[in-house]
């Protein structure tokens, strides 16, 4: 499960909109809201573009994403 709160800080820390964001990943802003608050799933794939919009580097891409 992704760590939802630690990206969202990160979004913040790094001064981007969950709107900035879901334009970079072809989504509607409700949509990455509802991602981003664990209501809908996230795909692997979304959360590669993720990590790319906030360059989480790889060797810590597993922090952010798999949370256990």
């Amino acid at each position: 499960m992704p760590d939802y709160t630690r990206i969202k800080q990160l979004l913040k820390e790094e001064g981007h909109t969950q709107t900035e964001l879901a334009h970079h990943m072809g989504l509607a802003p409700a949509t990455v809201n509802q991602k981003l608050n664990g209501v809908r799933p996230l795909s692997l794939e979304e959360a590669n573009s993720i990590a790319q919009f906030l360059g989480i580097p790889d060797a810590a891409f597993g922090s952010y994403f798999f949370k256990s």
